[in-house]
């Protein structure tokens, strides 16, 4: 493990773009502004899907890795974080063949991170607060050819993670207990073949949760499945709740406001592409088609919560245009959806895995997104709708900075 350089210098303060006019945001139209972290490393290497986070105190970070395509260099994790004068920092967090084709990231209550990667073998690492890796050994090993992987705090403030496993309908789950992590199954979902992507959130009872794109046994059949876990340990109880000619994208999280579970997913069925939102009150769900398309390709969504109103974002991608999108429900129900950066990568060289982007919020004061993904000529980026500055001090920050000043409007026109 090693502690790089700062790439950039000041120059990486001032290399932001604004991607939609030169105004900040106003009366809830989103304004992005857009970094490159990282240049795309070119030959047999790309960048990995990212996983976007903020600490409580509203510094944004990122997990990723690159991957060699070949598999004959070593691959490299990272984790970097913004300082408060915009400028990043990027740490290796390992290096090796084959390490790292999926990373993942959450911040405890202390601040610290807890970044943990699955590997081309099946193997999973992790490591608390940049200390040393540890390979979570205990069976079942996760499967490699379409990984998942995600990790959350509860409210309570213990990690939660889980992975797919290798064999049929099988979920591993990742805690840690001060001192060293471990890994061992969750559950194993009927009818399920394979688990192609899945998402976990908790709900405020510490209860998880999950959607996931999974192949059903034994038709064959792409389907969005949902699995909860019960009161007084009983066992998971999971369900199909839509099939399609294809799913291409899923996601989970839990509103902080009342602690209602909300999902989104993508499906393509013939040349119909559909966004979904879908949210539980507890005894039924209801579902809003965000956006519907014969043209457009939707898929790598992931969904946030604003805390400033309360309202579902999400971000998700157009494969067909190569776009990446972003939409958000205005506290009048209907949804607004817009285009934050219109070239952008869509699949690996590596078995032409798909490369989704990851939104988050801000959770200190008012609330505000960032997007992290991977750019058209295969760089690391982040999009952020940055914060209107105080109009007495906005001259005194450049477009880097303005992330730390405190935003007047929301993005659902709401002071």
């Amino acid at each position: 493990m090693r502690a790089n350089a700062l790439l950039g210098g000041v120059s990486a303060l001032l290399a932001w773009t604004v991607a939609a006019g030169s105004a900040y945001a106003v009366n809830g139209s989103p304004t992005w502004s857009i970094v490159s972290l990282w240049p795309g490393p070119g030959g047999t290497q790309y960048v990995s899907s990212p996983r976007m986070a903020f600490d409580h105190y509203g510094t944004p970070a990122v997990s990723w890795s690159i991957v060699d395509a070949v598999g004959i260099a070593a691959n490299q994790v990272y984790h970097s974080q913004q300082t408060p004068l915009g400028l990043w920092s990027h740490r290796q967090m390992a290096s090796g063949i084959g390490s790292g084709l999926l990373t993942s990231v959450s911040y405890d209550r202390a601040e610290r991170p807890h970044v943990a990667w699955l590997n081309s073998n099946g193997s999973l690492n992790a490591s608390f607060n940049f200390g040393a890796s540890q390979n979570l050994t205990a069976a079942p090993a996760a499967a490699t050819a379409l990984p998942s992987l995600s990790l959350r705090h509860d409210l309570a403030g213990n990690l939660v993670g889980i992975y797919a496993g290798s064999s049929a309908g099988q979920i591993g789950a990742i805690t840690w207990n001060g001192t060293t992590y471990s890994r061992a199954l969750l559950t194993t979902l009927p009818g399920v073949s394979s688990v192609r992507s899945a998402a976990l959130t908790i709900d405020h009872r510490g209860l998880r949760h999950m959607v996931l794109d999974a192949v059903l046994q034994p038709s064959g059949a792409r389907a969005v499945v949902l699995a909860s876990e019960p009161a007084n340990n009983a066992a998971w109880v999971s369900g199909v709740l839509t099939t399609a000619d294809a799913v291409t994208g899923v996601d989970i999280t839990t509103r902080g406001s009342d602690g209602r579970v909300a999902f989104t997913y993508a499906t393509r069925t013939g040349t119909l592409s559909q966004l979904f939102y879908a949210e539980s009150n507890g005894s039924t769900i209801t579902t809003a088609t965000v956006s519907s398309s014969s043209t457009a390709q939707y898929g790598g969504v992931s969904l946030a919560f604003d805390r400033t109103d309360g309202q579902p974002a999400i971000g998700f991608v157009d494969a067909t245009n190569r776009d990446l999108l972003f939409s958000f429900r205005n506290p009048g129900g209907t949804w607004t959806t817009g285009v934050v950066d219109p070239d952008i990568s869509l699949t690996s060289p590596l078995l032409g895995e798909p490369i989704f982007p990851s939104l988050a919020f801000n959770e200190f004061g008012t609330g505000w997104p960032a997007l992290a993904y991977v750019g058209g000529n295969g760089d690391l980026r982040v999009a952020f709708d940055p914060p209107a500055p105080e109009p007495a001090t906005a001259v005194l920050f450049p477009a880097a900075a303005v992330a730390f000043a405190r935003r007047r409007i929301g993005r659902g026109g709401q002071s």
